[in-house]
């Protein structure tokens, strides 16, 4: 059955391998700088800060030996999050197969041992609806959501081995390995952290019967599953304070309104899977009134799951199970980055299945009905599943389809970009526009665009607002140059170099922000104190044509021709066809009597210039520098 359950999730998901890096796969891959050596560990178990691979080591380092071994190529990213997917079923299999089995010597869980005769062909049902569900695809198809999988595993595994340490004469061993395994699922994802109240509640109802006898027997195990909590902070921290926590920038109440409509779609994707929404966007400030009905639905839900504690406790553990499962990612605590994401069903569907299966094997007691139910049921999902993987590939048709399905402010903008890199530009600015209203990123691209267009006061005004809603961000140092870059180029130098100084504060040795500096420093011509600002940018990055220049026609100003000589000769040399570069050096050789060398650079700078009447204007310069070269000859 295992090799079957295999077979089956390899083939539906058999396309995968070529969908591309989308959303935050740029950043925890193709951007990040601590994957690409797997030394010093220390490096690689940090994780860019704020990353969605910040405080969860485990993760980054399993990038990091994916880029060891294929570099950036996206194949063997989506491959270790699929044998991640089948691992977790694999042992989900033998959990449902456990339980089920180990219930017919109980006579207080009749509902279970009704199933004991067909564990395997149930546990085998269950596991096999589970893989093949289209709304697992996320954790294989969204490389970055391999915390999903690998927290999962870590999950499965803990409750696996405290279930096979009951009935082994390894009991410590296999207590041993839950501990383990709990502890290395937070440094995974925070999620882990329901794990220990899952273990002891599957105990209470699978075999100790009541909370005292189950901390009676294993008190040992459950204070070794309590001291994961321990490693889960020590990693977490602020790494992603200012993406999820009650420090995100989201109200808890603000953020649990917004959960009754999305778990009511979870709930809807999970009997009917289509139009799956691959990003849902961020939290909104929402009424009560608005989504009164669907939490008074989830309400109900509740208080139907603790009723059934008194009625079915398997049942009652199963609807628990969906709840705290959820409890992390869907309820007060808040995630400022996304409102929702299918992927956070990974967990709660199992208890979904295992309802909606032994429901049904209850009502159809023929077993080759029900055999027959779950295989097509099966190849429907798996056929829906391989069409899902596809819709991945095309990263511009992929946002359209969040639009068309679930419309918010990051999906306009994401389709900008695609819109953008396809040379639609104006359609792009319109996207932009559209999302400005809920995303300060849109804010950030409108300034940019308004920058390239000359708007100066317009782009000013717009990237004011991105870093008065988002200060902290990473794109926060960016947008802090272009500010300085559009003051000094409307006229501001002073306003500029306040720009400036902040974009160091943030990063001290940031080299645009140095030239930047350098520049308003000219227009002010504080020509020594410019100088020294271009100096220390070149310290930083010593190829940039543009800042050599710069100090050169400092150096001019202060009548240090020798200086301005050497480093003009840079400039031009870096950038042959840079007129004014030639120019300025051929002017500052004329100074010092050599004339010979000014001529040369004058015919440089002639004929890399495109304007004809300054190309005229240089050519006469040439024939005066030989009239004072002759003369100087007599």
């Amino acid at each position: 059955m295992a090799s079957l359950l295999v077979i089956a999730t390899v083939l539906a998901y058999s396309n995968a391998f070529s969908a591309p890096f989308v959303l935050d796969d740029l950043g925890v891959i193709t951007d990040n700088e601590t994957i690409r050596s797997l030394t010093p560990l220390s490096r690689v178990f940090s994780g860019p800060i704020q990353s969605s691979t910040a405080g969860r080591p485990l993760i980054n380092l399993s990038f990091a030996l994916n880029y060891a071994i294929d570099g950036v190529h996206p194949r063997g990213y989506h491959a270790v999050n699929l044998v991640l997917h089948v691992l977790c079923g694999l042992v989900l299999f033998g959990i449902i197969r456990r339980t089920v089995a180990n219930a017919s010597i109980r006579t207080d869980l009749p509902s279970l041992a009704a199933l004991s005769n067909v564990a395997d062909l149930f546990a085998f049902g269950c596991v096999l609806i589970w893989l093949l569900h289209p709304l697992q695809t996320e954790v294989i198809d969204y490389v970055t959501q391999r915390t999903e999988t690998s927290m999962a595993l870590a999950y499965f595994t803990t409750l696996y081995a405290f279930i096979r340490g009951e009935t082994s004469s390894r009991r410590r061993w296999w207590y041993g390995l839950a501990i383990v395994s709990c502890s290395l699922g937070m440094l995974c994802k925070e999620s882990m952290v329901t794990a220990p109240v899952m273990v002891l509640l599957y105990d209470v109802v699978f075999c100790a019967g009541t909370f005292r006898e189950a901390l009676r027997r294993r008190g040992g195990l459950y204070a070794g599953l309590a001291v994961s909590w321990v490693v889960l902070a020590s990693v977490a921290g602020g790494a992603r304070s200012h993406s999820a926590g009650f420090s995100s920038g989201v109200s808890p109440w603000t953020y649990l309104l917004n959960q009754a409509p999305i778990l009511v779609r979870y709930l809807t994707l999970t009997v009917w899977p289509r139009a799956l929404v691959f990003d849902y966007g961020l939290p909104k400030e929402v009424t009560l009134g608005s989504v009164l009905l669907p939490g008074l639905f989830i309400v109900l839900l509740l208080v139907a799951a603790a009723a059934l504690w008194r009625l079915s406790r398997p049942a009652a553990f199963l609807a628990t199970w969906f709840f705290v499962t959820l409890a992390p990612t869907s309820s007060f605590v808040p995630i400022a980055t996304e409102v929702g994401a299918e992927r956070r069903m990974y967990l709660p569907l199992v208890a979904v299945v295992v309802l909606a299966l032994s429901a049904l094997l209850q009502i159809v007691r023929d077993r080759r009905l029900t055999t027959a139910v779950v295989a097509g049921l099966s190849l429907i999902l798996g056929i829906a599943t391989f069409h899902r993987n596809s819709e991945y590939y095309d990263q511009t048709m992929l946002w359209r389809q969040v639009l068309d399905r679930f419309p918010h402010g990051r999906a306009h903008y994401n389709y900008g970009l695609r819109l953008k890199d396809a040379g639609q530009r104006d359609a792009a600015i319109r996207e932009y526009q559209i999302a400005a209203a809920d995303l300060p990123d849109a804010e950030y691209a409108l300034g940019f665009e308004l920058l390239n267009d000359h708007r100066y006061d317009e782009a000013a005004a717009r990237l004011r607002r991105y870093l008065q809603l988002k200060p902290l961000d990473i794109d926060a140092i960016k947008a802090s140059n272009l500010l300085g870059r559009a003051l000094l180029a409307s006229g501001h130098p002073a306003d500029a170099i306040v720009c400036y100084r902040e974009t160091l504060r943030m990063q001290p040795r940031n080299a645009d922000a140095m030239s930047g500096i350098g520049e308003a420093l000219l227009k002010l011509e504080k020509f020594e104190e410019a100088a020294a600002a271009f100096r220390a940018s070149l310290q930083q990055s010593a190829e940039v044509p543009a800042v050599h220049f710069n100090l050169g026609f400092a150096l001019m100003q202060l009548g240090r021709f020798d200086e301005a000589i050497a480093a003009l000769t840079t400039a031009a040399r870096l950038d042959p066809q840079n007129a004014a570069a030639h120019g300025n050096l051929a002017t500052s050789l004329a100074q010092l009597g050599r004339f010979d060398d000014a001529i040369a650079e004058f015919r440089l700078a002639a004929s890399a210039e495109p304007d004809p009447a300054a190309r005229e204007e240089i050519r006469a310069m040439i024939e005066q520098l030989e009239g004072e070269k002759t003369g100087a000859g007599r």
